[in-house]
Parts: structure tokens; C-alpha cells; sequence
């Protein structure tokens, strides 16, 4: 399962909440709750939109998608 604790906290300091993410990526709440549980995955278009709506740079994307726990 991975780990979304760095991207959880990257979703606040950008003052996102993910109910708005979730609306960025057009999936219900739920569903965006359930893939930050590790119920689903993010597929590769839902992190790039996620990467584009919080800054977050190509090189730094394993730091907030792919850290095992």
C-alpha cells in the first residue's frame, strides 16, 4: 500500500481541500477518498492534474504517489 502523508500535507499547503480535487479530476469524493486510502489507485491522468493543481514538479512525483508504507 502506498503512503499519501507527504501529499496530503502538499493538498493543504496549497489550500486545496479534496473535495475540490476531486472535482478537478471529476471522480466523487468518495472515490478520491478511497484511492488516498489505497482502496484504488490514481491512474496516470489523475496525477498529472493532481501534479498540476499543487505544483508539484515531474522530478518530485515519486515522493508523493509511489512512497510504500
Amino acid at each position: 500500500m502506498f503512503n499519501f502523508t507527504e501529499l496530503k500535507s502538499r493538498i493543504s499547503e496549497k489550500g486545496y481541500t479534496q473535495k475540490e480535487l476531486s472535482k478537478e479530476l471529476g471522480i466523487s469524493e468518495n472515490t478520491f477518498t478511497s484511492k488516498m486510502k489505497g482502496r484504488y489507485f490514481f491512474d496516470t491522468r489523475e496525477i498529472v492534474i493532481i501534479c498540476n493543481c499543487l505544483d508539484i514538479s515531474l522530478r518530485d512525483i515519486y515522493k508523493y504517489f509511489f512512497v510504500l508504507n
